[in-house]
């Protein structure tokens, strides 16, 4: 009730919000709570249980991952083992190829000097008309008797063994060039007796006839790399002639150069079995691809000793160091590209090569050959002519070296390239030698060359010269010689018998 006595109704009891029952607590006294102490045990306990677990987790890892490298271990070793054993059977199997290719070769020699000697017998008859019904041996016949003198011809006519055509008929008839003839006499004699006497016959000559050799095919590839140098000679009015599968001229025996230069081989590795097997010598190669670059050495008549060969990936350049008569010469063969910033770095980085070279031969010249598709003056190497402009070239034959052809030829005109219609054409073959070896160069000339469209450029030099002029100008004589009894009684019998001579 209130104060004014009024009644008053109750309201209904107002909710009260029950307090939940606090769950007694694992350590609600204070007697039972842990000390700092034993909590940190507590937690050291279960890291160090983590850490056992892992280490020993990480134990039976290593373990696996050392069972595995020991496996790993000795498979290599088995597979090192393996490749050492390889590499023995490729170096035996390398000694028996190249005794087998040298037994090849020298078996090839003995068959095609065989084949040579058979041959000696044999002549080839070229342009007798195949027309009418005549006999080749009744032609030949007559064919001697109108180039021979009566005598002569009579023997020759009687040794006559065989003689046919050579080759199946070749279609289109008359329209086609007559088959060569091949003649087999009984005697050589009589067959020597036709050859020299075919030499400059007006009556052959009147009627388009002309004898050959019947050379081994050998001896006719020997040929062809020599005919060059023959062709040259003759131009200059010298005596150049072959017998067999050598060249004279003048009487002496030229063998052809010590090294040949070839560029755009398109050769790859798998060629250098056949290259060398054709060639029958040494041949070093850069390997470009089978479509652009590559360059190769060929070996001639060198018969001295290679020091060391270097050679890029590209198929641009080779570096050969040899040795001849004790005298070292650094041969480099190149083929440049048509890029003007990427034959400076080219160029460049040759002269480094071969001044590195030269580090440790300082006596060695420089013969530098090859294709360079550049020219050295825009005025007079080509055609038609373009202002001259600065070329890498050029600083490095400032530095060292010299264009030998230029040199001898200041005001000649000649181009090692051309286009087919000739309106375009450049010298870009040619020689840098090093400055001092230019008096002892003989000769350098500017020849067509075969299958090409590069002329070749052939330099000859004058060993001669060097040896003239080294310093090694004394002999020294073995002493123990004199104490030999038959050496003594020589030497005194050549005293003898050119002594009055020399002295004369």
């Amino acid at each position: 009730m209130s104060n004014s006595g009024e009644e008053c109704i109750s309201s209904p009891n107002t909710p009260v919000k029950h307090t939940a029952k606090k769950s007694k607590s694992k350590w609600s006294d204070s007697q039972d709570q842990p000390s700092l102490y034993e909590l940190q045990n507590t937690i050291i306990s279960a890291v160090i249980e983590k850490i056992n677990e892992r280490a020993d987790k990480t134990d039976q890892a290593v373990h696996y991952n050392t069972i595995q490298i020991d496996g790993l271990k000795k498979s290599l070793d088995f597979c090192h083992q393996e490749v050492v054993d390889l590499k023995n059977q490729h170096v035996a199997l390398k000694n028996k190829c190249d005794l087998l290719q040298k037994k090849v070769n020298e078996m090839e020699q003995k068959v095609n000097e065989s084949d040579r000697y058979s041959r000696r017998h044999n002549l080839r008859l070229h342009g007798v008309s195949e027309k009418g019904d005549a006999q080749v041996r009744s032609q030949v016949r007559d064919i001697c008797r109108a180039v021979l003198p009566a005598e002569e011809a009579e023997m020759v006519v009687a040794a006559v063994d065989v003689a046919h055509r050579i080759g199946r008929p070749k279609e289109g008839g008359q329209d086609q060039p007559p088959r060569p003839v091949i003649i087999r006499f009984i005697s050589r004699t009589a067959r020597d007796v036709l050859w020299k006497g075919s030499k400059a016959n007006n009556y052959l000559k009147n009627n388009r006839l002309h004898f050959k050799e019947d050379l081994t095919a050998a001896d006719r590839a020997i040929r062809s790399r020599l005919w060059p140098m023959v062709e040259a000679a003759r131009k200059k009015g010298d005596k150049a002639y072959f017998v067999g599968d050598r060249a004279y001229v003048n009487g002496k025996e030229n063998k052809g150069a010590d090294f040949y230069f070839i560029q755009e081989t398109h050769a790859s590795e798998d060629d250098v079995s056949f290259w060398r097997s054709q060639w029958g010598k040494n041949v070093w190669f850069s390997f470009g691809s089978n479509r652009s670059a590559g360059v190769a050495i060929l070996q001639g008549k060198f018969k001295g000793n290679i020091i060391k060969y270097l050679s890029d990936k590209n198929g641009r350049w080779i570096i050969l160091l040899v040795d001849i008569d004790h005298f070292q010469f650094v041969i480099t063969n190149i083929y440049a590209s048509n890029n003007k910033q990427t034959n400076k770095t080219l160029f460049s980085m040759l002269e480094d090569k071969i001044n590195q070279l030269l580090l440790s031969f300082p006596n060695a010249k420089v013969l530098w050959g090859g294709d360079f598709n550049t020219v050295l003056d825009n005025t007079v190497d080509r055609w038609p002519p373009k202002n001259n402009c600065a070329c890498e070239l050029n600083n490095i034959c400032n530095r060292m070296d010299l264009d030998i052809w230029r040199h001898r030829n200041p005001n000649q005109t000649a181009y090692t390239w051309s286009n087919k219609d000739r309106s375009q054409q450049s010298r870009l073959d040619f020689w840098l030698i090093s400055s001092d070896t230019e008096n002892r160069v003989d000769s350098v000339i500017i020849e067509p060359a075969v299958f090409t469209d590069h002329h070749a450029v052939i330099i000859k030099v004058n060993m001669a010269a060097f040896i003239i002029n080294s310093s090694r100008d004394y002999w020294k004589l073995n002493k123990t010689l004199l104490q030999n009894k038959q050496f003594k009684k020589e030497t005194q019998n050549i005293i003898d018998k050119y002594g009055d001579k020399l002295i004369q």
